[in-house]
Formats: C-alpha cells, sequence, structure tokens
C-alpha cells in the first residue's frame, strides 16, 4: 500500500512547491490577496489552526481514498482540492501584515512572499537530489 508520512513543515514545504511546480500565476497571488484585503495580524492564530483543519482534511481524504473499503467515498478529486485549501490558507498567511512589515506595500510583499518560494524550493530541491526528504513514500 501506498502512504506519505509529512510532518508539520513538510506539509508547508508541500504547498511551497506546489505553488512553484504548477506555475501559479502572479495573478494568483494577488486573488487570494484580494479577496481578503481585510486581513489583520491578530487573526494570525485562528488562520493557523484553519490551516492545521484544512491539513486534517487532507489526510482524511487520503486515508478514505486510499483504503480498501473507501469509507467516506472520497476520490483523488477530494485530496487535491484539500491540498488546494491548505494552499490558500497557507498563501492568505502570508499576506498578513507582520509586526516587522509595517507599511509594506503589497508589490513589496509579493516580492518577499516570492523571494522566500524561491529560496525554500532550493533547499527543497537540494534534499530531494541528495534523498533526505521529509516525505516516505512506502
Amino acid at each position: 500500500m501506498l502512504y506519505y508520512k509529512l510532518s508539520g513543515s513538510a506539509s508547508i514545504l508541500l504547498t511551497v512547491w506546489l505553488l512553484v511546480n504548477y506555475h501559479l500565476h502572479m495573478d494568483t497571488l494577488e486573488s487570494i490577496r484580494i479577496a481578503n484585503l481585510n486581513r489583520i495580524f491578530d487573526t494570525l492564530p485562528r488562520r493557523l489552526l484553519k490551516l492545521s483543519e484544512e491539513k486534517g482534511e487532507v489526510s482524511e481524504a487520503f486515508l478514505s481514498v486510499s483504503s480498501a473499503s473507501n469509507y467516506k467515498d472520497k476520490t483523488w478529486d477530494d485530496v487535491r482540492e484539500e491540498l488546494v485549501d491548505v494552499m490558500i490558507v497557507a498563501i492568505d498567511c502570508l499576506w498578513l501584515d507582520y509586526p516587522d512589515e509595517e507599511g509594506i506595500s503589497p508589490d513589496d510583499k509579493r516580492d518577499k512572499i516570492n523571494d522566500l518560494v524561491s529560496c525554500k524550493l532550493q533547499k527543497w530541491e537540494t534534499a530531494m537530489a541528495r534523498g533526505k526528504e521529509s516525505m516516505s513514500v512506502k
């Protein structure tokens, strides 16, 4: 049977990988930013809990679709949809104005997010090339 073990950091790295490898364009980042123009840093704890909830829904969909009985009648599309939810919530968290970013413009914020993604992706690719991934397949 095929299954994945994802640590908390691995699920975030998976989100970054999805962001880059599926070539989500700047308009996707911008669409997520525009969808919630009233975001404030004080909501970060709730957003992080929402991210955990969405990650749990990915696990639930995967456990169902990969079980012999598919006890919740899930499909691989359900798994993908839940991964997209994780990605949207994670990107929404990135768009928050953190205390050290007072007065940062949306363009500067977008550049900062892109720089973070590029840096993490480079680390991810290096780890994958060395076989030290935090994701194992059995």
